[in-house]
């Protein structure tokens, strides 16, 4: 809702499309921690391995066929270009997780 990661923008960590809705991890890991610590939320886990296995066993998230909860993935590094980064993500269950009733 701050529009701190704007969805599908290079540099963003969130990125939805027809193959589901992915979050960069442990690249948003940082600034997952900052949000709830700044609304005051506590118990969440400081480990990024931890948080994924807590949302992984809490069933949000779509296991890789390599067993982990992150994937591979490839995100563009600017608008309209072709230059490309691999690096990791979740995979969302369900998308309205996140993005709420905006995307049905």
């Amino acid at each position: 809702e701050s529009g701190r990661w704007p969805i599908n923008k290079p540099g963003s960590p969130v990125w939805f499309g027809s193959d589901g809705l992915f979050v960069e991890w442990p690249g948003a890991h940082a600034g997952v921690l900052e949000h709830f610590d700044a609304l005051g939320m506590r118990g969440l886990p400081r480990s990024s391995v931890t948080l994924a296995e807590v949302l992984g066993k809490a069933d949000l998230l779509i296991r890789a066929e390599s067993g982990l909860w992150v994937r591979d993935v490839l995100l563009p590094t600017r608008e309209g270009g072709p230059h490309e980064r691999r690096t990791t993500a979740f995979r969302f269950v369900d998308p309205t997780v996140l993005l709420g009733h905006t995307v049905i």
